[in-house]
């Protein structure tokens, strides 16, 4: 979380991250040409992973399984899943599509929302990500203190210096119906007051991992994108990079949540608490950005970045997100 105007890398939430200097993929690609990355969790009898047995189709607690996906594109077992695979998500605008370095094209992550939260001497904000026209996702810690009114939901935004690029500010601008947490989880969902309108590379939702095949997956590499700091600077224009799954054995198990970044080299940051860690996967017959983890940056100094970061692990969480969602 940080506060808009000024902005200081000691306050809570910016997202340390492992600095790569990468090439993100934007343009277009079937699921023929797709060469799927690999999975930080570990791998077992043949194309299985080694998950907490809630991850796995009709599994239950988190005792570690090898899950094997089905072979075809299967949804996960909730009635609203087949809501949200018919809906429109997970493809960005039309960019450049070799571009390296850390500023992100317009367009390039449509996704990205800000949560305002107004206090009575200034404007915080955190990151989120519009999961459906009617819902965004972002982090408990950023509204569970905050009433309803209090908090407004601004999609379309690339440069904060600048308005919403939506042709009618007033839709992408919306505040907050309702809000959920969920006890002792960093992970909170927002009900809009009304579905925000979804422009092609203007605003866009995410894709969630509804389908086995993703939510037993975790890229050993993930995208983040936000609006954070650099040397305690604050960036208006929204930022990228990509970052590294940790596994270490003390306090980073994969189960609900994991561990990112560490690399002592930099002390970038980019985003705040809320924001998606993505990546580009199979999603039903396209290759889409799915959004696997909710960047959970309790760690108040980017200026160290030898400490890993946190992200909610949002295929342990999907049923819970799906029972909140008022779908039809």
């Amino acid at each position: 979380m940080c506060v808009l105007k000024p902005c200081s890398a000691s306050l809570r939430g910016g997202i340390l991250l492992l600095a790569l200097a990468a090439i993100f993929e934007t343009a277009y690609t079937t699921t023929s040409e797709w060469n799927r990355p690999p999975s930080a969790f570990p791998t077992c009898r043949g194309n299985g992973t080694f998950v907490p047995a809630i991850l796995c189709s009709g599994g239950k607690g988190t005792k570690k399984t090898c899950c094997i996906p089905s072979k075809t594109q299967k949804l996960i077992p909730h009635s609203k899943a087949a809501i949200l695979a018919n809906m429109q998500c997970g493809v960005p605008g039309k960019v450049k599509q070799l571009q390296s370095g850390t500023h992100a094209q317009p367009g390039e992550f449509p996704w990205m929302a800000l949560v305002e939260i107004t206090k009575t001497k200034s404007v915080l904000f955190c990151d989120g990500t519009p999961i459906h026209p009617r819902y965004v996702l972002t982090a408990a810690n950023c509204i569970s203190s905050y009433t309803i009114r209090q908090l407004k939901v601004s999609l379309g935004r690339h440069d904060l210096r600048q308005g919403s690029k939506c042709p009618t500010p007033s839709k992408c601008q919306i505040p907050v119906a309702k809000k959920f947490t969920r006890q002792g989880h960093d992970i909170g969902l927002l009900r809009l007051s009304k579905s925000a309108a979804l422009i092609a590379g203007v605003v866009q939702p995410i894709c969630l991992p509804i389908y086995d095949h993703l939510r037993v997956h975790l890229p050993a590499r993930l995208a983040v994108s936000g609006w954070g700091m650099y040397d305690g600077q604050k960036h208006y224009s929204l930022q990228k990079t990509n970052m590294q799954v940790l596994q270490r054995p003390s306090g980073c198990e994969i189960v609900n949540s994991f561990c990112a970044g560490g690399n002592s080299s930099t002390n970038h940051c980019v985003g705040d608490t809320g924001g998606p860690l993505q990546a580009r996967d199979i999603y039903g017959s396209d290759v889409r950005y799915v959004q696997y983890g909710v960047y959970s940056a309790r760690q108040r100094n980017c200026e160290n970045p030898s400490k890993p970061s946190k992200g909610m692990l949002v295929g342990y969480y999907m049923t819970w997100i799906l029972n909140k969602m008022k779908l039809s």
